[in-house]
């Protein structure tokens, strides 16, 4: 370990207390779930809304924009 990563880890566990060491686990299923949801939920509004194929359509211009910049 270099000397900013060693100074880093003991300022971190310095500066947390010991509690929040053995309470944080992480992000559990529920939240896991969640966010899945809420993919989902984005998803099918951009599909359902129409908005898809405008987003096609620009990328493709701007591709073909790109690959024949003449006309």
């Amino acid at each position: 370990m270099n000397f900013t990563h060693m100074l880093w880890v003991k300022m971190s566990t310095l500066a947390l207390p010991k509690e929040a060491h053995k309470k944080d686990k992480g992000a559990g299923f529920v939240e896991y779930a969640a966010i899945l949801v809420f993919v989902a939920v984005v998803a099918g509004l951009i599909v359902s809304s129409g908005v898809a194929n405008t987003i096609v359509m620009g990328i493709n211009n701007a591709i073909r924009g790109a690959l024949n910049p003449t006309g």
